[in-house]
């Protein structure tokens, strides 16, 4: 009987931190840092055009544009630089935010999502001098389960459990977004690959001389 030593595997907080190291220094490089100017110039210009197209698209009498608002990077990004870039006018944003009735002392502050979104929709209403509706939606876990689940099954037409979790706060903003007469919304969803969240597809050397890839 032999044995085979093996190194140990690192944990994820040892491999995240080097990976974090990693990137660091690869940041440090000229040709990274070039292209990854060029790669951000390109993502602001077309998510700009993206925005700009879908306003005019919507700029009807009949319709209503707004956009879910969560306080997070893709949705700020539209709102704060995009939006204001191109001079676009929604009529409301909607947050929705998850509060824990269990621990009434955790809701003496609005949570982070809550503070982030109003600040933002305050920045961008300060910018155009506008006055955009923010409408937030308070829910427990209980409540978003048992009040969107099925409507959500129903609309997505297949039963996924990741599919559909991801899915009940986006079906409490559209629902909300209805109340509110919007006809059109944008979402950040998937910009996270954009805006970074993908550095090792984007920024690894393999890249340098592939146009391509």
């Amino acid at each position: 009987m032999s044995t085979t030593n093996k190194s140990p595997a690192p944990c994820w907080k040892e491999q995240h931190q080097e990976n974090k190291g990693r990137r660091r220094r690869e940041l440090l490089s000229p040709s990274t840092a070039a292209r990854a100017d060029v790669m951000a110039m390109e993502c602001r210009n077309r998510l700009m055009e993206s925005v700009r197209k879908i306003a005019a698209s919507c700029n009807t009498d009949t319709q209503k544009l707004g956009l879910l608002l969560s306080g997070g990077v893709d949705s700020s990004a539209i709102l704060q630089a995009a939006a204001v870039s191109a001079n676009v006018r929604f009529a409301a944003a909607v947050t929705v935010v998850i509060v824990d009735p269990d621990n009434p002392n955790n809701n003496s502050r609005p949570p982070e999502d809550e503070l982030y979104a109003t600040e933002a929709a305050r920045l961008y209403n300060e910018s155009l001098s506008h006055t955009m509706k923010h409408s937030i939606v308070r829910l427990s876990p209980a409540s978003l389960i048992q009040k969107y689940s099925r409507p959500t099954i129903q609309t997505l037409a297949l039963w996924d459990f990741m599919e559909t979790r991801n899915s009940l706060i986006i079906s409490a903003a559209l629902h909300e977004a209805s109340k509110l007469g919007l006809t059109d919304v944008i979402v950040g969803d998937n910009a996270d690959e954009l805006f970074g969240g993908s550095y090792d597809i984007y920024f690894h050397e393999k890249y340098v001389n592939d146009a391509e890839g």
